[in-house]
């Protein structure tokens, strides 16, 4: 119960990190900018994250209580899961069949990303050099 009780806080404070990252759920920078003077104080982003935070309660209160049960916080999670995965389909679903075959989940496991990540002079070759360099 801890766990779940952990990920509904983290689920319900996530919108500020999403804004500054460009994700689900982020807000524009004007949003947060209250006094419009084009910078944003950490007033500003606090404000901004405590009012995101009391908008995500007040949804996931289904019932008005004040409080979240476990249904309540069971919906939460099943619906934040439902949009990841559909994000993931989206993303990874090269062919649009709405089936993610070996091909493009192995995709995602990043295998090329690495070689890139490697080869840090970028010609199509890992030196023992680079090799050594990443693992430090």
């Amino acid at each position: 119960m801890r766990s779940l009780i952990l990920i509904v806080a983290l689920g319900l404070g996530y919108t500020l990190e999403a804004s500054a990252q460009g994700g689900p759920g982020a807000a524009s920078f004007d949003a947060i900018d209250a006094d419009g003077d084009g910078v944003l104080s950490e007033a500003e982003m606090q404000q901004f994250s405590e009012m995101a935070f009391e908008e995500r309660f007040a949804r996931a209160d289904a019932d008005g209580d004040g409080a979240l049960n476990a249904a309540e916080m069971e919906a939460m999670r099943s619906e934040r899961t439902d949009r990841r995965m559909q994000r993931m389909m989206g993303r990874l679903d090269r062919n649009n069949d709405g089936l993610l075959q070996y091909v493009e989940l192995s995709q995602m496991a990043g295998r090329n990303r690495i070689f890139g990540r490697l080869d840090a002079n970028q010609d199509g070759e890992v030196s023992r050099d680079e090799f050594e360099r990443r693992r430090n």
